[in-house]
């Protein structure tokens, strides 16, 4: 029996879902209804960065099901699985987390900014008369919320996560793009019979895993080292 053609193994923009390729948001509910409104939106993605990813994943699951069939084996049966978990989740994941901790920047600017305005208004209002033990717990809460703020930035740094996770969900769209649009040492695979593009892809979508693994596990000593 022959091996399924490009075009038989998939529907549309997706597979195994059936209408859209699977990404984050189809892996198994854990939460509630808020948890899930909240995740949409904090971790929301532009209808543009969506319509990108299905179509990529797509563009990129197309072109290694031809090259699978044109080679040795014939078997197209696990790319499916591969370019949903090795490409679009991670890449949907890092695109997700960069506007996660992008608003939570925001969110903590917000608060260090209200919390000094809020203060001093409260100290100069207090100032014409008599302070009371309730302006004063006010004052003391304001000040505590505002420390914390401080903390978490300094500790998590949801600033430069969010550039760090930009940037590795751009190197594995750029990288998608080379390999559909043949550019580059996938055009030169595609001529060398010996070489084969999804060996090359697997290698350069590793190291960029790699890359995002290590940026995990050294920022956490630094983060230590930053409250000493």
């Amino acid at each position: 029996m022959g091996a399924p053609s490009p075009s038989s193994s998939h529907t549309g923009l997706g597979w195994r879902t059936g209408s859209r390729p699977m990404a984050a948001r189809d892996m198994p509910p854990g939460g509630s209804e808020f948890r899930m409104f909240w995740r949409r939106v904090f971790f929301l993605l532009t209808r543009a960065e969506r319509a990108e990813i299905r179509a990529l994943s797509t563009h990129v699951l197309r072109v290694l099901e031809k090259e699978a069939v044109e080679g040795p084996r014939g078997d197209t049966e696990h790319l499916r699985d591969w370019v949903a978990y090795r490409f679009a989740v991670p890449l949907e994941e890092h695109l997700r987390q960069a506007s996660f901790n992008a608003r939570v920047r925001t969110v903590i600017n917000l608060v260090v900014i209200a919390g000094g305005f809020a203060t001093s208004g409260i100290a100069v209002a207090s100032g014409s008369g008599q302070p009371g033990s309730a302006l004063s717990w006010i004052v003391f809460a304001i000040g505590l919320l505002v420390a914390l703020a401080g903390g978490i930035s300094q500790t998590f740094r949801p600033g430069q996560r969010a550039s760090a996770r930009k940037a590795f969900g751009e190197q594995l769209r750029r990288e998608g793009w080379a390999l559909v649009n043949e550019h580059g040492d996938y055009q030169t695979a595609k001529r060398d019979p010996e070489q084969s593009r999804f060996e090359l892809f697997d290698q350069r979508v590793s190291e960029i895993h790699l890359r995002a693994t290590e940026l995990v596990v050294v920022e956490e000593p630094e983060a230590g080292g930053a409250t000493e």
